[in-house]
Order: structure tokens, then C-alpha cells, then sequence
């Protein structure tokens, strides 16, 4: 039977990479990450997300506490066009409106079928 060799550890002083990062190393990765996530997928309106601030403001449309004005049309127009609904739910047992968001579903047919 053959055996297999340890090999030493690439990160000196430790078994894992986590353990070589210092607590400063990571709070710059986490910072570092959460910048580019923010930039990214963030409340730029030119990602698919719906981010908890775009939710909140989605809602406030959908119940008319954001009254209906010029500089919030393109968003009630992106609201609308999205087919956001709201309706009853349950969250944490209780009865509320809760926002519907539809998905886009494909079904495909294999030809011979």
C-alpha cells in the first residue's frame, strides 16, 4: 500500500489559511467585499436585485404612501412594468400584504414529444 506524504503548510505557524489572516486582514477583505457588493449590486437601478431600499420604496408605491409625482415616474413606470403585487400573506404568523414578485418561467418542449 502506498503512503501519502504530508506536505508542510504553506502558511507558516498554521494549519489553514484562516488561521494566518490576521483580525485587521480580514475586516480589510470584508470591507474590500462589501464596497464591491455594495457598487455592484447596489441601488444603482441597473442590476435585477432588489435591494431592502428598493423593497421599502416598492412598497411605499404599491400602498400610495409615496404620492405619485414627476420625479418618482420612472420607478412606478419600473414597478409597474415589473408586475410587483401586493397581497395577503403571512409573515411571523400574522396577516399582512406582503409584495408578490413574479418570476419569468420558460417551459421548453423536446422535439419527438
Amino acid at each position: 500500500m502506498m503512503s501519502i506524504e504530508k506536505l508542510p503548510s504553506p502558511y507558516p505557524g498554521s494549519e489553514s489559511p484562516r488561521d494566518a489572516i490576521s483580525q485587521e486582514g480580514r475586516q480589510l477583505m470584508y470591507e474590500t467585499f462589501q464596497n464591491w457588493a455594495l457598487k455592484t449590486y447596489g441601488d444603482s437601478g441597473k442590476t435585477k436585485t432588489v435591494t431592502r431600499r428598493k423593497y421599502e420604496r416598492v412598497m411605499r408605491i404599491l400602498t400610495g404612501e409615496e404620492e405619485p409625482s414627476t420625479e418618482n415616474s420612472k420607478f412606478r413606470f419600473w414597478v409597474k412594468a415589473k408586475g410587483f403585487k401586493l397581497g395577503p400573506g403571512s409573515i411571523d404568523g400574522r396577516i399582512q400584504n406582503v409584495l408578490y414578485v413574479p418570476v419569468k418561467s420558460q417551459v421548453g418542449y423536446l422535439a419527438g414529444n
